[in-house]
């Protein structure tokens, strides 16, 4: 359950960057969930609306009114995708939900405060907090697609393993 760790701390630097891409991988099956009811996560209507919402964070992340990620509000934004992408996680890999979610949480509480140091140094690095902030944006966007690809790999030998045991 690596992946549902991975994914809170996406979530804890970005908050809708690794559901975005956690549900692109369950639209397009990159990550089997027809065993599950948390495949909705791949509809159209949700992949479009985390897809916009990535996309607007990424843009007034960087503006100078944006809001401290370490204020109540984000804090609980990136704590319930991050508890989302765990629930998500677990369940692709056939594991139980609750730890997932459990993992999630603790991966967007460690997402959190690590990104902002990171973004801190990333600031000092450019004098300047818009290269800083595309500059983590990037590299999180990333991690989450790397997740999701591990994610993958857990999920399709989940299904094997369960295929044998029927057999």
């Amino acid at each position: 359950m690596l992946s549902a760790l991975l994914f809170g701390i996406v979530s804890g630097s970005r908050t809708f960057t690794g559901i975005m891409v956690l549900s692109w991988f369950v639209l397009t099956q990159r990550i089997p969930m027809q065993h599950s009811r948390l495949q909705v996560i791949g509809g159209v209507v949700l992949v479009a609306f985390f897809t916009l919402a990535a996309l607007s964070e990424w843009i007034y992340d960087v503006m100078p009114f944006a809001r401290s990620r370490k204020e109540l509000q984000p804090r609980i934004a990136r704590l319930c995708t991050g508890g989302l992408c765990g629930a998500v996680s677990a369940a692709a890999i056939m594991e139980p939900i609750a730890g997932g979610v459990i993992l999630g949480l603790i991966g967007a509480t460690i997402g959190t405060q690590l990104c902002f140091g990171l973004r801190q140094l990333f600031c000092k690095w450019f004098g300047r907090d818009l290269p800083a902030g595309l500059l983590e944006s990037a590299i999180f966007l990333g991690f989450a697609v790397l997740s999701a690809v591990l994610l993958r790999h857990d999920a399709i030998h989940s299904q094997a393993i369960e295929m044998r045991m029927m057999h």
